[in-house]
C-alpha cells in the first residue's frame, strides 16, 4: 500500500484536461474508487492501483 494524496492527483489529472470517467477508463479502475481517492476517503492505494494511475496520466510515483 502507498499513500497517495488526492489533491496532488485531482490537480494533475485536471491538468491532463482529463475527467475522473477518463481517467478511470483510461487506468482500468473504476469511477468511484478515483472519486474515493481525491476526496480523501481512500489514502492507502494497492501498489498495482497506483501503477495504473501514474501510467495512464504518464507520471511517476514520486510524481503522486
Amino acid at each position: 500500500m502507498l499513500v497517495v494524496n488526492g489533491w496532488k492527483v485531482g490537480a494533475l489529472r485536471l491538468g491532463m484536461n482529463l475527467s475522473q470517467e477518463a481517467w478511470a477508463a483510461k487506468a482500468g479502475i473504476s469511477h468511484g474508487q478515483i472519486q474515493r481517492i481525491e476526496s480523501g476517503k481512500t489514502k492507502n492505494v494497492g501498489i498495482v492501483t497506483v501503477g495504473k494511475l501514474v501510467e495512464a496520466l504518464g507520471v511517476t510515483v514520486e510524481d503522486i
